[in-house]
């Protein structure tokens, strides 16, 4: 019998203590902890399966990047996906190598809305998209995903995401993508605690404005680059990440308080020393636009994820709409992107039919 699952899982927005979520270096840093905000930016996956008792298929497709394969069940093993399937790929490895859908045919088709490398965790996002799809294959009751099945599924991913990038990975899009909301992930040895500030959700959205540069950035390169200084000791390069974990528990106080003046000023903090961490972090025309909304009144900003490229985003004490207007029309003129964008407060779902254009 045919079954099908339809499963859509939120990016996050970075906020602060982005990098600080790379073992082993919560380890390192007392009190570690990263603040992250789910955004109505979606990645989506498709996932069927088949009964083909005498020539099971695989069929994989990437929907926004347009590329798609078909593999017989029985080459699955030894396919060299390209690179745009090569997440599909691992993800339904593990599932076949613990025995699951055997004998079946299985489409994996996917979707994601944000945009390719802009440094919002839309690969993460799209491997928990995946592998919830899967796991909602082998059981059709489940309508929601409990904590511990959303815990397995974000070290599958993590895991299988190290092995695409060769190098280490964050976790925290991982949880943007399962839980949502607005939250502070709490570091700790065996697991992460994880904090949701509801009270706090929608009025920082409503002050945070993104925008994709139009660069693709490379989280592998800039990860490696500090994680490597940090392990080796460059003094200089463990102050700023101590600058960086200071920065994001002013930032946890201050939301808290839901004060838009500390949360400005902890924003700013964390930026002053994240820049510094690798001369590739930003790029002129970043730096530029920045310049441009400070001008309009900007408070605070910084980029998304490991830099280089991607989103980055303002914060408004007191957003006026004139400004914004003329900010989004000014950088739009310069080629980048505005992206509107609202807190979602859960994280990923099944869904009880396909989205529209997947």
């Amino acid at each position: 019998m045919l079954r099908r699952s339809f499963v859509r899982s939120p990016v996050r927005i970075d906020i602060a203590g982005g990098t600080l979520d790379i073992w082993p270096i919560f380890l390192q840093i007392r009190g570690a902890k990263t603040i992250n905000i789910s955004a109505n930016i979606f990645t989506h996956a498709e996932c069927i399966i088949e009964p083909s008792p005498k020539a099971p298929t695989i069929f994989l497709e990437s929907v926004d990047l347009k590329k798609t394969a078909s593999i017989p069940l029985t080459d699955f093993s030894g396919f060299d996906p390209p690179p745009e399937l090569v997440l599909h790929k691992k993800i339904l490895d593990y599932y076949l190598s613990i025995g699951k859908f055997n004998q079946q045919s299985i489409t994996i088709k996917t979707k994601s809305e944000s945009p390719s490398g802009a440094g919002l965790g839309g690969s993460s996002s799209l491997g928990i998209s995946i592998a919830s799809g899967l796991e909602a294959l082998i059981d059709p009751q489940i309508k929601s995903f409990s904590d511990k099945l959303k815990w397995k599924i974000i070290q599958l991913v993590r895991d299988i995401e190290c092995s695409v990038l060769k190098g280490p990975a964050g976790m925290q899009d991982y949880f943007g993508a399962a839980f949502g909301g607005l939250q502070t992930i709490y570091w700790n040895p065996v697991q992460p605690i994880r904090i949701r500030h509801k009270e706090s959700e929608n009025s920082l959205s409503e002050r945070m404005f993104i925008f994709y540069s139009g660069i693709s950035r490379n989280s592998g390169i800039n990860n490696w680059e500090v994680f490597k200084s940090f392990l080796d000791g460059d003094a200089t390069i463990q102050k700023l990440f101590n600058g960086i974990s200071k920065a994001t528990e002013q930032l946890e106080y201050a939301i808290r308080e839901n004060d838009s003046t500390k949360i400005a000023s902890a924003i700013t903090a964390e930026w002053g020393s994240r820049k510094n961490l690798s001369k590739n972090i930003s790029t002129p025309e970043i730096d530029a636009a920045f310049d441009f909304g400070t001008k309009l009144g900007a408070d605070a900003y910084k980029i998304c994820g490991a830099g280089g490229g991607g989103c980055f985003f303002f914060y408004f004490k007191n957003p006026d709409k004139t400004n914004i207007s003329k900010l989004i029309e000014g950088l739009e003129s310069l080629g980048m992107k505005y992206l509107p964008q609202s807190c979602v407060p859960e994280g990923t779902q099944i869904l009880d039919q396909r989205e529209k254009n997947l």
